[in-house]
């Protein structure tokens, strides 16, 4: 019987030309609200420029090398997002599957093993597809799950 062949680490990070677009979509919502608040002083614009600001600073973090990506091998995966990185072991996480949001968007939903005393475990979202297509995504990481959980040995038929 042949032996499943170990699934290659991973190491994904957002689409650069998106997280590009969508900072300097926000600059435009900040400069645009800023110059209708120095013009009318309104609340209104003021509102806009805040959320440009806010939208711009978290686009210009998502810019930065190393501060958002998914990064998968033996021991599990490890999210990191907004300089902060949280590391599973593929023990923990039950199943990976998709979740629709809105029409169109999509994300990988993770659901964690029980804790004790809880009936089912915590379910998560990944905060990105990383580039892939969501069903693509969830398959690449169930097949790793399964593979790491079973010891390197295929799945149990």
């Amino acid at each position: 019987m042949n032996q499943p062949r170990q699934p290659a680490a991973l190491r994904l990070t957002p689409p650069a030309l998106r997280t590009a677009l969508l900072f300097a979509a926000s600059l435009i919502w900040l400069i645009f609200g800023g110059y209708l608040f120095a013009e009318t002083r309104s609340v209104l614009p003021a509102i806009l420029a805040l959320l440009g600001l806010i939208s711009a600073v978290i686009y210009g973090l998502a810019l930065i090398p190393g501060g958002s990506y998914l990064e998968t091998g033996p021991n599990g995966l490890t999210i990191g997002a907004s300089f902060r990185k949280r590391s599973l072991a593929w023990a923990d996480v039950e199943e990976f599957s998709v979740r629709q949001l809105g029409r169109k968007k999509k994300l990988v939903r993770y659901r964690l093993a029980p804790r004790t005393g809880e009936a089912r475990g915590r379910e998560e979202l990944l905060p990105d597809t990383y580039g892939l297509e969501a069903e693509e995504l969830a398959k690449q990481l169930n097949d790793m799950r399964r593979f790491y959980t079973a010891g390197g040995q295929p799945p149990a038929p």
